[in-house]
């Protein structure tokens, strides 16, 4: 009998855990979506190393969902001349066409870091980190899928040493987090499909 409440109470806990909110259009695997460039993340930030990191592990999840990896360099350097060019603020504003011809791709992937706070109150540190990604087909322009996540955290620390260890440990595994659970939402790619 216990075994059974203790198998019980755990899945009401993950059945109830809290869901990404996410939606993909319908007929997601009929559009042949194969090639997925992961563009650079809007928004301007002081800490390029959690954009990058955040980057870099939705381009990880990308791969581990079945599309071939596109390295980010090669993003970057196809499209640092465009943005010179025409004076762009925004990834976004670069229009579906160029993206198409000069990275040959099928989707591209836009994410934006909405929200990332941490700052200390004496003891106690808490973490607020929120993004959201948006896969448009580079033929139509249309919203292929999109999702949306945020998490906190509160760290707790005796010394000033204490919470800047734990700051430097958590800030990480946060971005890390929040972006597996977007990535999960993302429909399976070809190379798991087939």
């Amino acid at each position: 009998m216990k075994k059974f409440v203790a198998m019980l109470l755990c899945f009401l806990v993950l059945a109830c855990g809290p869901k990404v909110p996410h939606r993909i259009i319908p007929d997601y695997g009929k559009k042949g979506i194969r090639l997925i460039a992961v563009m650079p993340i809007e928004g301007r930030w002081t800490n390029e190393e959690i954009v990058k990191l955040f980057r870099n592990r939705i381009l990880e999840g990308v791969y581990f969902k079945g599309y071939p990896k596109i390295p980010l360099e090669v993003i970057d350097n196809t499209l640092e001349p465009i943005y010179k060019t025409e004076m762009n603020e925004k990834v976004r504003d670069l229009s579906m066409k160029v993206v198409k011809e000069k990275l040959k791709v099928d989707a591209a992937l836009y994410c934006r870091i909405e929200k990332f706070e941490g700052s200390r109150i004496f003891f106690y540190l808490p973490y607020y980190f929120a993004a959201s990604c948006e896969l448009r087909s580079v033929k139509t322009g249309e919203s292929l899928w999109d999702a949306h996540y945020e998490e906190r955290k509160r760290l707790f620390g005796y010394s000033s040493f204490d919470l800047t260890l734990k700051k430097s440990q958590t800030y990480e595994a946060i971005v890390w987090d929040v972006a597996e659970k977007i990535v999960e939402t993302l429909p399976e790619g070809p190379e798991l499909i087939e």
